[in-house]
C-alpha cells in the first residue's frame, strides 16, 4: 500500500505520508483488544519492519526522558521511526486529480 501512496504523491506533487514514529508501550500482560507489546514487536519483525525494542521501562526511560515514569515499572516498548498517517483531505484531493 505504501508503494501505492508513495506513487500518488508522484504524480500528483502532494505529500500524502506524513511519518511521525509510533513508540508502542506498557506492561505487557498479554494480548488485549489494542494487542500486545510482544505481538507489535512479532509483528515488526515477520514484516521486516524497522524497529527498536525496550525489555524495561528503564530502557524506556532512558531513551525518552520524558517518559521517566517508566522507570522501574515492568514496562517494555517496541518503537518504529517509519509508522505515520495519511494526510486524509489531501489524499481524497490528490486521487480527484489524479483521476482527471
Amino acid at each position: 500500500a505504501l508503494d501505492r501512496w508513495e506513487e500518488l504523491e508522484k504524480l500528483t506533487g502532494e505529500k500524502l505520508l506524513q511519518e511521525n514514529g509510533l513508540l508502542f508501550y506498557g506492561e505487557d500482560t498479554g494480548e488485549t483488544v489494542e494487542g500486545s507489546v510482544e505481538g507489535a514487536r512479532q509483528v515488526m519483525e515477520k514484516l521486516n519492519l524497522p524497529h527498536r525494542y525496550y525489555a524495561t521501562g528503564d530502557e524506556i526511560a532512558d531513551a525518552y526522558p520524558v517518559l521517566e515514569g517508566c522507570r522501574g515499572k515492568p514496562y517494555s516498548g517496541v518503537c518504529e521511526d517509519t509508522a505515520g498517517h495519511i494526510r486524509a483531505s489531501k489524499a481524497c484531493n490528490a486521487m480527484a486529480k489524479a483521476a482527471g
